[in-house]
């Protein structure tokens, strides 16, 4: 039983980080906490479950497709609406309100072109389970747990391998001396915006064929993903990571020697005990952003 609860807790506290992720490159580019976030995981899913089973996709094509559709919706959405409030002077906690009338414009687009109701992930492989180290496991959340490792190396290497990623990085340090510079501020924050949205694309097609493609996908994880991102340190990338694998081990050890009703409770009270002992989160070193 042990094994199986370790297990669980790293496959879905993989996930967890990777949702932590998407808030943390936001905010540690823009310094804007986005509540769209969530729903980006939820479009993700319906948009690949849509490629895979209505348009008889490969589930790998399906998810590159995701990927790059994610990531052009994320950069448009930064270009074409958030940059226009932040040329207005809209900042701080009305940006975070701007961010969420955006998660209920696409939870309620979702719900209108998708439908409510949920839809089940065709089995991406052929075999129903696998063992691990004598743990009955489904070959999906192997997947999972891969897929988000090789996301996290993947943009880390983006972020410190190549000119783009380094720009980024500038722009978040400061915006004004990289814009000095020659560094199109702007673009770099599209770029960020789009990336955050390709990891959602990563979270969705795997919590998919876990919880099924819905509407209600983006709030199971979203909350998780904050408190991830919160424990971790927020704008950490690496940071989020860590606090998704500490909170899905969490969640897993509690369900499974506690109350497994009690698991939805950790995510709330991890984020809270973080916040009241270490506001600034496991591996922050920067002093904390207003909101």
């Amino acid at each position: 039983m042990l094994v199986s609860i370790i297990i669980a807790g790293l496959v879905m506290g993989a996930i967890y980080g990777m949702v932590g992720l998407g808030y943390s490159i936001i905010f540690r580019a823009s310094g804007i906490m986005n509540l769209a976030q969530s729903e980006m995981v939820t479009l993700a899913s319906l948009i690949g479950v849509t490629l895979y089973q209505t348009l008889g996709l490969s589930f790998w094509l399906s998810l590159v497709l995701t990927m790059v559709i994610m990531f052009l919706f994320g950069a448009l959405l930064q270009v074409g609406i958030v940059s226009r409030f932040n040329e207005r002077g809209v900042k701080g906690i009305y940006m975070v309100l701007v961010t969420l009338g955006l998660s209920k414009i696409m939870n309620g687009s979702c719900e209108l072109i998708f439908g409510a109701n949920p839809v089940r992930f065709p089995p991406i492989f052929s075999v129903s389970t696998v063992k691990v180290l004598g743990t009955v496991i489904t070959p999906e959340r192997i997947l999972s747990f891969f897929l988000s490792a090789l996301a996290m190396l993947a943009i880390h290497l983006f972020l410190t391998r190549t000119k783009t990623g380094i720009a980024t990085r500038a722009c978040a340090s400061d915006a004004l001396a990289a814009e000095a510079c020659g560094i199109n501020v702007v673009n770099s924050n599209a770029i960020v915006w789009g990336l955050a949205s390709a990891s959602a694309a990563i979270c969705g097609m795997m919590l998919g064929p876990i919880y099924g493609a819905a509407i209600t996908l983006g709030g199971k994880v979203g909350t998780k993903g904050m408190a991830s991102s919160v424990s971790g340190g927020f704008g950490n990338i690496y940071g989020a990571m860590v606090g998704g694998l500490l909170l899905g081990m969490i969640e897993s050890f509690v369900g499974g020697y506690v109350n497994s009703t009690m698991k939805d409770m950790v995510a709330y009270l991890l984020l809270f005990l973080m916040l009241c002992v270490r506001p600034t989160g496991l591996f922050n070193e920067q002093a904390i952003r207003d909101v």
